[in-house]
C-alpha cells in the first residue's frame, strides 16, 4: 500500500530544493516559508524530508507549468477572512505531497489547468503515505482526472466545499479517516469517489454529478450519518465486496437512488 513514486522516476530528485539558489523559498530552522506573499512556480520543485513548507495567512502560490513535490509536512494557516490561494495559470501545475503529517486551514484551490509534466500523473492535488487534515478549505474549478486524491493516508476533513471539477472531485484510496461537512457541487464524473478504505461521513451534500454522487467499491467500508444527493443519474453506488450503513440518505431529482453490484469480478457481493 506504500507508494514510492521515486522508485519508478516520475519525479526528478535533482529538482530537490537548493538554499543558496532557490528564488521561491527561504528556510527559518526546519521550515520553508514565502520568500514573498506570492510565488509564482514555473519549474519542479523538491522540499526535502524532514521539512515543513508552511504557507501564512493571505499568501498566494501560482503554478506557472510548474510542479511543487513535498516530501516534508506542510502547514498551511490561512484566516477566515484572509485565505491561502493556490491556484494556476494556464499552464497548469500540480501539488505532489509524499509522506508526512499535513494541516492545511482556510486555503482556497482555484483554477487547476491541465499540466502535462509527468505522463504518470493525472490528478491536481494528491497526498500518498501521509497524515492530513483539512479544515475550512475549497477546491474550485479543476481541468485534471482529479482534484483531490488521496492515497494510503490517514484522513481527517472538516468543513470541506469543492465546485466544477472535471471529473471526480475527492478520491479516496487505501485510506482511514473521518468526514464532517463536505459540500460537493458539478463534479463531471463522480463526486465522492472511494477504494479500499474506512470512512466515517457526516453530513455531506452532493449536487449535480455527472456519473455518481458517491461511489463506494473494492471492500471498503463506509458510514454516512446524514447525506443529501441533488440533480444527477445516480445517487449512491456500493459495489465490490463494499460495506456502507446509512442513517439518513435524501435524493432529489435522481434516477437511481442506490445501486449495488459487482463490477470486478474478483470481489464479493456488495
Amino acid at each position: 500500500k506504500k507508494v514510492n513514486l521515486f522508485k519508478h522516476a516520475v519525479f526528478n530528485p535533482n529538482n530537490e530544493i537548493n538554499d543558496a539558489r532557490n528564488e521561491y523559498f527561504k528556510l527559518i530552522g526546519d521550515e520553508y516559508t514565502l520568500k514573498k506573499n506570492t510565488a509564482i512556480i514555473s519549474k519542479q520543485i523538491l522540499i526535502p524530508e524532514n521539512k515543513t513548507l508552511k504557507l501564512y495567512k493571505g499568501q498566494k502560490v501560482i503554478f506557472d507549468g510548474g510542479d511543487l513535490i513535498v516530501k516534508g509536512d506542510l502547514k498551511f494557516e490561512g484566516a477566515d477572512n484572509e485565505k491561502i490561494i493556490i491556484t494556476t495559470t494556464k499552464k497548469g501545475g500540480k501539488l505532489i505531497v509524499l509522506n508526512g503529517k499535513h494541516l492545511i486551514k482556510n486555503t482556497e484551490f482555484l483554477n487547476f489547468k491541465k499540466n502535462n509534466s509527468s505522463d504518470y500523473y493525472t490528478g491536481s492535488i494528491t497526498f500518498y503515505n501521509s497524515v492530513v487534515e483539512l479544515i475550512n478549505s475549497d477546491f474550485s474549478g479543476n481541468e485534471s482526472e482529479d482534484f483531490l486524491n488521496i492515497v494510503s493516508s490517514d484522513v481527517k476533513l472538516n468543513n470541506i466545499k469543492f465546485k466544477d471539477c472535471f471529473s471526480d472531485c475527492l478520491d479516496l484510496d487505501f485510506s482511514n479517516g473521518k468526514i464532517d461537512g463536505l459540500n460537493i457541487e458539478n463534479s463531471l464524473n463522480d463526486g465522492l469517489d472511494v477504494s479500499e478504505s474506512i470512512l466515517e461521513i457526516k453530513d455531506i451534500t452532493i449536487t449535480k454529478s455527472g456519473d455518481k454522487g458517491i461511489s463506494v467499491g473494492e471492500n471498503s467500508k463506509i458510514s454516512i450519518e446524514k447525506c443529501q444527493i441533488t440533480n444527477g443519474d445516480i445517487g449512491l453506488v456500493v459495489k465490490d465486496g463494499s460495506r456502507v450503513f446509512i442513517d439518513l440518505l435524501e435524493t432529489n431529482n435522481i434516477k437511481i437512488p442506490i445501486a449495488a453490484f459487482i463490477k470486478k469480478e474478483r470481489y464479493a457481493q456488495p
